[in-house]
């Protein structure tokens, strides 16, 4: 009956997508289900959800027909990247365009650099469909644009990374938002023995209850919320604290600091550069 209608395979796919989207921590039908450590969900519309199981379906399938070509892809180093044909790849309107996948340990984001060098995020589903190829599609040389391309967007990361959100709150809502910002902070000062981690959270505890930084508390919830779902690990969240201190006690004493001024003081995982994961660029 299994063969006649694939049930096993169909149950196993659904329920892998849910480890996937919620990064569940037990196997709940099978020894054979992946519990994601590094989950590229993003919220979206059911169609959206579908098309994510039809490529965890072709994985599934391709892996089980072709495993010597599924562990020589795995064993493909980093930075992996092609030109391509936007003719031979059906994909006229990626002229002269790049697709980047970037990740460093607290984010990851896919980009579109088009030709008039404008920079869009994707989606994981909108990055999917443009990566997509034929087997028998043939591979160019790089184009001479290419590397221009790809430092627009290591740019676009480190902005987005360090950026100022413009995010605020006010009323009885700041204050609930403030308190847990603060008592986040609180907690996970008492957690470190690092020194200078310390003095960095009892600045930004200061902050808070001065209310210097009207959009901090916004900031540090979003923190907490990722922190919470253990999209970023101790390590990380303890960093991402340090930055908010440096450029937010700086804010507060009318202080210009520069991008390497702001560099120099951080912790070395949050100024290096984010680790191209594949790349390729379509020809003109």
């Amino acid at each position: 009956s299994d063969d006649l209608i694939n049930l096993y395979n169909n149950a196993y796919v659904k329920l892998q997508g849910f480890h996937t989207a919620y990064g569940e921590d037990a196997k709940i039908y099978t020894i054979e289900e992946v519990l994601e450590q590094v989950k590229l969900h993003i919220a979206g519309s059911t169609e959206e959800e579908d098309k994510r199981l039809v490529y965890l379906r072709f994985i599934r399938e391709f892996k089980a027909k072709n495993v010597k070509e599924f562990k020589r892809i795995a064993k493909l180093p980093m930075k992996a990247r092609t030109g391509r044909s936007p003719v031979a790849s059906k994909k006229t309107t990626m002229k002269g365009n790049s697709l980047i996948f970037m990740k460093s340990p607290y984010k990851l984001e896919f980009y579109k650099v088009q030709a008039d060098k404008k920079i869009e995020p994707l989606t994981f589903i909108q990055a999917a469909e443009l990566f997509e190829a034929n087997y028998n599609e043939p591979s160019l040389a790089l184009p001479d644009y290419h590397h221009e391309h790809i430092k627009l967007a290591e740019n676009n990361f480190e902005k987005e990374l360090l950026a100022t959100t413009s995010d605020s709150i006010s009323g009885s809502t700041s204050d609930a938002v403030t308190n847990q910002a603060k008592k986040f902070v609180r907690e996970r000062r008492a957690e470190s023995t690092d020194e200078k981690f310390r003095e960095s959270a009892t600045a930004l505890i200061e902050l808070l209850e001065s209310g210097a930084i009207s959009i901090l508390p916004v900031e540090l919830k979003k923190l907490k919320a990722k922190y919470d779902k253990n999209q970023i690990n101790k390590h990380q969240a303890e960093n991402m604290i340090m930055v908010f201190a440096i450029k937010y006690t700086n804010a507060s004493r009318d202080e210009e600091t520069t991008a390497d001024e702001l560099s120099s003081e951080l912790p070395i995982e949050i100024t290096q550069k984010p680790e191209i994961i594949i790349s390729e660029t379509f020809t003109l």
